[in-house]
């Protein structure tokens, strides 16, 4: 079984990129609206530009109040390297919610994307061989090998995917979701290469929610994606303790740890602030290029912000006059 031992694009706190995981996602929380705010930077000790990934989503759970209709708008960008190639991506998703069984424990979200990707490619602090004047580089003299190449391009491109759902009275939770991605394998081409189309990328993932003992949750994760001859796993957990459990006034914390086989480990803590959860990880690289990573890999923030479907009804007091 081929394993990259490259960084793709990707987050390792996924879970907390739910847009960018699976279109089926979509509108999948408790509340109105969703923002979420991703941010990785990683290969410090590999580059002078270290890699640097960017996502913002927003999403609807009940989008004007269409009853099971999840509506959202994700925006990516990653710059990687000395060549800043950059991929901007802006997409639209939605999703349509299925309750059925008993009680409507269970549930179905079907769900799909399509949006606009930018790519490009800045060979200005890039030297190559033709570029040596007998003494020294000189990036100034032109290049053969970058005379006539495409620097980028704009291509569209398109998602699918379902998320099934199980949630049990005594707040255990489990979910399986399935999304392919690149559907329509748009061509695309960098230098004087020939225009390749893009693989199409599947991806599995799950997550449960197993309650320990009063307040404490075990939470094991996986994710296993494949795109091409290329295949990434992930597996993991963490644990939280509920400081607070009440509805408008949660406050919790969580710990824990994965692995991306044969790649890096990540170490993961948080927290839970009403409506707010905030999470930091970082990625502890053990591959084959820990001869240039020193074992370091990256940093990486997620913010997510729920405004809650019903507020808290206000107590009423009645006001009596100082001379009753």
């Amino acid at each position: 079984m081929p394993v990259s031992q490259a960084q793709d694009i990707h987050f390792s706190q996924f879970y907390d990129s739910p847009l960018n995981l699976n279109p089926a996602t979509t509108g999948d929380f408790d509340g109105s609206y969703r923002l979420v705010g991703n941010f990785r930077r990683q290969w410090t000790s590999v580059s002078s530009n270290p890699f640097r990934t960017t996502s913002f989503s927003a999403d609807a759970h009940d989008f004007l109040k269409a009853k099971n209709f999840g509506l959202g708008l994700v925006l990516f960008q990653d710059i990687a390297g000395d060549s800043r190639l950059k991929d901007l991506r802006g997409r639209l998703a939605s999703s349509y919610t299925l309750n059925f069984g008993k009680d409507l424990v269970h549930q179905i979200r079907l769900g799909g994307a399509a949006g606009i990707n930018q790519f490009s490619l800045d060979y200005s602090d890039l030297n190559y061989g033709d570029q040596f004047n007998g003494n020294r580089f000189d990036p100034n003299l032109p290049s053969m090998e970058t005379e006539g190449a495409s620097d980028g391009g704009i291509l569209i491109n398109a998602a699918v995917g379902a998320l099934y759902w199980f949630k049990s009275k005594k707040l255990r939770k489990f979910n399986l979701g399935i999304s392919l991605a690149n559907l329509n394998r748009a061509k695309k081409v960098f230098g004087l290469g020939d225009a390749a189309r893009i693989p199409r990328r599947l991806t599995i993932h799950s997550q449960v929610v197993w309650p320990l003992k009063t307040n404490w949750y075990l939470e094991p994760f996986a994710l296993f994606m494949q795109q091409g001859v290329y295949r990434q796993f992930n597996i993991g957990s963490t644990l939280r303790y509920d400081l607070d459990p009440r509805k408008f006034n949660y406050r919790a914390v969580f710990v824990g740890g994965s692995s991306r086989i044969g790649d890096a480990a990540n170490l993961t803590a948080g927290l839970y602030y009403g409506p707010w959860k905030f999470g930091l990880s970082y990625d502890i690289n053990y591959s084959r290029l820990t001869a240039a990573s020193n074992y370091r890999g990256g940093a990486e923030i997620a913010v997510i912000y729920i405004v809650p479907a019903l507020l808290p009804k206000r107590v009423k007091y009645k006001y009596c006059p100082d001379f009753l």
